[in-house]
């Protein structure tokens, strides 16, 4: 009997907790620096350690918005704006930063680049240079330009000879089509070999511009010192002079009936597959309970993918769901892998389950375990200062409202069973989808013939 009230007890200080971290769930609204640039500058002061995180997105910059012809361009340019500046080479940045313990790191996305970085606050006032130098005066050489366009065509072909990295590529193709979502980050071989020095910087100039820039700073550093450091570079960062671009995605495809793709890599020893159909938007209200639904059928270990397919049947050492949104639409996708000859009766298993969400759906004691699992898991993501600034800049650029992660994880708590499992038949492959496997067709295509009628493609051909 004591053991049942402690257990009791247990559970009720874990809810109370919980309550509490969700209660103090959003960051501290960020103070607002103003810049004669456009630039939006936001800061967040915590000086309970020396170090400084910082973000940067550029909006429109991502490879969505990529001029027609040239896909790659963005992560392309973006790759190189840290390879050598007017002052230094990319060496001796890499070496400064390895020498300060410091980081700068820039990536391409769909909507926009970023460029993140920390270093201890000592060393702030240099990596702000070397960032501002980089920004205002990349060096755009020849030689790393070259260097990077064999490491990107390498890249695609060891891409195609790993079916588990190509999945993604042959996705993104298959289910946006001539949409500009279908463009990849690595590019294609021809735009890659065309691409010109010219074309690189012409892009860099065209879509690297403040006024469509935000910064997010957090650390130990007040207003003034941080107005300071960048009064020293940052605001020298200049408008190309021309009027502020809009930077609108078209809307993503319809998606009506089946598409099915399967691409031929014959000596593959596994079948790879991906089903993808659409999702919702950052700022849909079908968020929290789309949350609890993701967690369950394919989000943690124990979600029905998983246990079906790897821990009761042993097809798999993985199966997973994902759920990527963006501001105007968003995507969901059931992927896994598993021998050749067992492609059948894992995509059997699959289609039962989610056959199984539509008509029984879950139950109420798997919503609710759904609903612990993620409150529990939630407020750890938002202990680094990093984490904090990526937090700040996409509440910021997805306008989503400061206490957009309390009133999410409130509702994540209060998500009954039956707007779940509405919310399960709106958002999980159904009728209309798109999936693709990669495997050895000669062994396979006889296997898949009862979903339907097969686009075939060879991995050895052009492109994805």
């Amino acid at each position: 009997m004591r053991s049942k009230s402690m257990i009791s007890l247990v559970i009720i200080l874990m809810a109370v907790f919980t309550l509490i971290g969700m209660a103090g769930i959003d960051l501290p609204v960020p103070q607002q620096i103003a810049s004669e640039n456009g630039m939006k500058i936001l800061l967040l002061e915590d000086h309970s350690l020396p170090i400084v995180s910082f973000k940067i997105i550029i909006d429109g910059a991502g490879t969505a918005f990529e001029p027609a012809g040239i896909e790659g361009i963005s992560d392309f340019a973006a790759e190189l704006v840290l390879k050598g500046n007017a002052k230094m080479t990319a060496e001796q940045i890499s070496e400064e930063l390895d020498f300060m313990g410091a980081e700068l790191r820039i990536i391409s996305n769909s909507e926009y680049v970023s460029i993140s970085g920390y270093t201890l606050k000592e060393y702030l006032p240099k990596v702000i240079e070397i960032l501002s130098d980089s920004l205002l005066n990349p060096s755009f050489s020849q030689g790393e330009i070259e260097n990077e366009r064999f490491k990107r065509l390498e890249n695609l072909k060891s891409i195609k000879d790993q079916a588990s990295r190509a999945l993604m590529p042959y996705m993104k193709k298959a289910y946006f089509g001539s949409h500009p979502m279908a463009n990849l980050a690595m590019g294609n071989e021809e735009s890659l070999k065309k691409m010109t020095p010219e074309e690189l910087k012409s892009y860099f100039s065209k879509y690297y511009r403040p006024d469509l820039a935000s910064i997010a700073v957090v650390g130990d550093i007040t207003k003034e010192e941080l107005e300071k450091e960048f009064n020293k570079g940052l605001m020298n960062w200049k408008n190309p002079g021309t009027e502020k671009p809009v930077y609108k995605m078209p809307a993503f495809p319809e998606i009506k009936g089946k598409k099915l793709l399967l691409i031929d890599k014959p000596d593959a020893t596994q079948s790879y597959f991906m089903i993808s159909s659409p999702g919702f938007n950052k700022s849909d209200p079908i968020a929290p309970e789309a949350e609890v639904v993701q967690t369950l059928f394919g989000g943690r270990f124990t979600s029905w993918l998983n246990t079906e397919l790897r821990i009761k049947r042993g097809l798999t050492y993985g199966a997973r769901s994902r759920m990527d949104s963006w501001k105007d639409d968003g995507v969901i996708s059931i992927y896994s892998y598993t021998a050749n000859k067992n492609i059948q009766q894992m995509l059997d298993i699959v289609f039962d389950l989610l056959n199984k969400t539509a008509t029984t759906g879950f139950e109420a004691k798997e919503v609710e375990s759904a609903r612990n699992y993620i409150l529990g898991q939630f407020p750890p993501t938002l202990q680094r200062n990093s984490a904090k600034a990526s937090t700040l800049l996409e509440l910021e650029y997805y306008n989503l409202g400061k206490n957009y992660y309390s009133t999410l994880l409130d509702n994540v708590s209060k998500a009954e069973t039956t707007k779940v499992n509405k919310a399960a038949v709106k958002i999980l492959p159904s009728n209309d989808y798109v999936l693709v496997v990669i495997g050895k067709a000669e062994e396979i295509k006889p296997l898949l013939a009862k979903y339907g009628e097969w686009e075939t493609k060879k991995v050895s051909d052009s492109g994805f």
